[in-house]
Parts: structure tokens; sequence; C-alpha cells
């Protein structure tokens, strides 16, 4: 009996570690060891309050951080013919509305968010007695009125208050410039930090939460730090968000979709072996909605599918939306259903062979195309 009571004992005392375990962790620590990616959207402001840095923290179960920067200029639709920069709605919708573009961008959700000033970032410095970084090719910047000057030859150099500020408002090799200057600076802070005893390190946050606006914990905030100081140099990574200009006369930055969507399966590593400009969609009308196949083509075709042919289909009632494939091209609906799966609504989308479908009905299969979309009963274009 004796030896049942002690056995009892050991296992509520695992137990209840384990629940300790499990119920001290933060949602951070819990979403990389289920093997997911945290991701932490950033808005810095320069002198005048403006976004002057627009991007992700992305922390991955594999050990790697990534620094996503947005380009500013990045154009946004609003509507269906308007379009403005990313760096406006900062102004009209905040942090949160920034952060859920960067999120749909991303094809994730950004949970967490930081606002910091430039000048924040001068003070995080200096209270850390000043952070590293390596400069390539000579840096000049000068602002007179504000009193800061900066002349960095090739080395290392040892940034304070006032450079720190001026480091991040050279404007030197235009956005990639930009965002390999900050993974520097960000790899000096984690150094800085990473030098600290773990005690003295992590009482340097609740000091540093008070410069930002964050919907981060103390305890999320000191986890995001942990995995900052145990992440190897070689593993903090910057990718710089692609674009391309598109339109005459007053011509938009937009986003390079295809380009993008490879940087997307590179930074996660999942196999695609198709991406979207490899895969030839028709697209057919099979509601009574006037013109629905031109617009969802474009739609498509917005996002990076070579929309081979739009035309209307046998009928103009079909209940759902049927995505048809063929054995041999099974594979490239994938990246359809990606896109598609999120904005049809309920009852979703039916997938079927082309002999489920009785391709006949249509005019057989088209030779052009290798994945085949029946618009039906309540789909729209998003917005």
């Amino acid at each position: 009996m004796r030896r049942f009571f002690l056995a009892a004992g050991l296992v509520l005392v695992a137990l209840g570690a384990t629940l300790l375990l499990l119920f001290s962790q933060t949602e951070v620590l819990r979403r990389l060891r289920q093997g997911a990616v945290v991701h932490v959207g950033v808005v810095a402001l320069d002198p005048e309050g403006q976004p002057g840095t627009v991007g992700v923290l992305s922390l991955l179960p594999n050990g790697r951080v990534q620094w996503v920067i947005f380009p500013l200029g990045l154009a946004w639709p609003t509507s269906p013919t308007t379009w403005s920069p990313l760096s406006t709605f900062y102004a009209s919708e905040g942090v949160e509305g920034v952060v859920r573009r960067l999120g749909s961008c991303l094809e994730e959700p950004v949970p967490y968010w930081v606002v910091v000033k430039y000048s924040d970032l001068g003070r995080w410095a200096a209270r850390l007695g000043g952070v590293a970084v390596r400069v390539k090719e000579r840096l000049v910047y000068q602002d007179r009125p504000r009193d800061l000057f900066l002349d960095l030859g090739t080395g290392i150099h040892t940034l304070g208050e006032d450079k720190v500020l001026a480091y991040l408002l050279v404007g030197e090799g235009g956005e990639s410039g930009k965002a390999a200057r900050h993974l520097e600076l960000l790899r000096g802070f984690s150094a800085r930090l990473g030098a600290l005893p773990w005690n003295q390190a992590k009482g340097q946050v609740p000091g540093l939460l008070k410069d930002v606006r964050t919907n981060l914990t103390v305890w999320e905030a000191i986890d995001v730090l942990r995995v900052l100081r145990s992440t190897a140099e070689d593993r903090l990574e910057t990718v710089v968000v692609p674009t391309v200009v598109r339109g005459e006369g007053k011509p938009e930055v937009v986003l390079d979709l295809v380009r993008w969507r490879k940087l997307l399966r590179a930074r996660f590593g999942g196999p695609d072996p198709f991406t979207r400009d490899e895969v030839r969609v028709v697209v057919l009308n099979g509601t009574g909605v006037r013109l629905l196949a031109r617009r969802a083509g474009q739609w498509l075709a917005d996002r990076g599918f070579q929309v081979v042919k739009m035309d209307d289909a046998d009928r103009a009632n079909y209940p759902r939306t049927v995505v048809v494939v063929r054995e041999e091209t099974r594979a490239k609906a994938g990246a359809v259903l990606e896109v598609l799966s999120p904005v049809v609504p309920p009852p979703g989308v039916l997938v079927q062979t082309e002999r489920e479908f009785g391709v006949e009905r249509v005019g057989g299969w088209p030779k052009e195309g290798d994945v085949l979309i029946i618009l039906g009963a309540g789909f729209n274009v998003p917005s």
C-alpha cells in the first residue's frame, strides 16, 4: 500500500510539473514548439512620426529568424479601381490595419505588433552601452537641423544614440540597402543582449518596452528576446518583398506575385513543385452574373496564374464552384485551391476529376489548360 501511495505521489508530481510547464509557457513558445511560425509586425516611425520602416520579424521553428521588409511605396488595393501606398494606412487604420495587410501578403496571421520610434532605438543603444554594426561600404549622412552627422568607413563600428538614428536615416542602396542595415542593427542588438548574463538581459525588457507600443506581454517579449539571443548570426536573414512597376503616366509599385510566391516557399521550406506562373487556368462562368469569368480571370492573373481562357460554361445555374483536375495535373490544382478556398462561400469548392465532372458537357478538356474552374452560385471576385 505504501508503494502504491508513493507511486501515485510521483505520478501526481510529474503531472503537476507537466501542467506547470504547459501553462507557464507563453503563446510565443507554444507556437514555436508546435512547429508554427511566429510573426511580429513592426512599424518604425521616422523623426516626423511617419512610417519609415514597415516589416515583419519572423521566428521560425527551425531556428532561423527572418526580417521581412515591405517597401513603403508598395501599392495596396483599397477598392477595385483605387490603390494607395502601404505607408498611408498607418494614419487611417493604425498599426492593426497595417499588420492585417502584412498578414494577407504573408498568407499567415501576424498576431503580434510593435510600434517603435527611430529615436527609441537610439535610446536602446545608449542603454545597452552602444551597438556594433559592420559597414561594407562607406556611409555618409548629415542632417544639420537635427545636428545628426554620420561618416562610417568599412569595418565594425559601435553606434551610440545619435549615430543609430543617423544610421537608420541613411538612404543609400534603396530598399535592399535599408533592409541590410536593419538586419545588421538587429544582429548588433542581438549580440549585445547575448553578451549579457541572462538575468541581466531579461531585466532590460520592461525598460525597453516602456519606449514602444506593442501587444506583446512582457513575458512574450522576453521569449522573443530569448529566441534572438540563441539564434546564430548566420541564421538571421533578410527578405525584401519583391515588386514590379505597373502602369504608365502615374506608375504604381505593386507586389511581384510570382517572385514573392517563390520566396514564401523558400522561407518556409514547404514542398511546392509548381509556382502559380506554371499553372494554366481555364475559367468558365457557371452563374448568371455578366462578365464574371473575365473578372475572376483577371483576379487570378493578378495572383500569378496563367489564365489561358475565360468564357461561359454550358449552363448558368451551377450550385457551387467546381475545380476540375486531370490526374497528370492534379498537383497544380493545390495552388488554385489555396487562393480559391478562402473566398468561395459555403459549401466551398468542389474538386472533381474530369471523369467525375463529365468534362464533355463543356466541350471536352481544354488542351491549353491544366486546371478548369467552373464558377458557381455565390462566387464573387474579392475586392
